[in-house]
């Protein structure tokens, strides 16, 4: 970003608070919030290549970690409920881990019809 594009973002952000305290037309507030976008978008085009990018891991939504003391009783409830699908007649299907949680909803579900 330039010098030139950071000061236009900055008076455009000046300009919408303004807006905003002034009690101004809400047209006009999404005129400037229309303008200020475009110009943050435009400033990221340029960047130099050779920069380094900002990125942030972030942990998908419903996953966790487990302890080992969690694990152990995990594996244990996985090995009854196995045990008890094949007694009747349930096959195994390996389906990734973020479909577990909608697979074992969708067999709950249909146990109870």
């Amino acid at each position: 970003m330039t010098a030139d594009s950071a000061a236009q973002i900055k008076a455009v952000s000046d300009r919408i608070k303004q807006l905003k305290a002034s009690g101004a037309n809400d047209v006009l507030i999404k005129e400037q919030l229309d303008i200020l976008q475009s110009l943050k978008r435009g400033s990221s085009k340029g960047d130099d290549a050779s920069a380094p990018r900002k990125f942030e891991l972030k942990t998908p939504k419903g996953t966790r970690d487990f302890t080992p003391d969690e694990m152990a009783v995990r594996e244990e409830m996985f090995r009854t409920i196995t045990s008890v699908f094949k007694r009747h007649g349930a096959v195994t299907i390996d389906t990734p881990v973020f479909e577990l949680k909608t697979k074992a909803e969708n067999c709950a579900l249909y146990a109870m019809t």
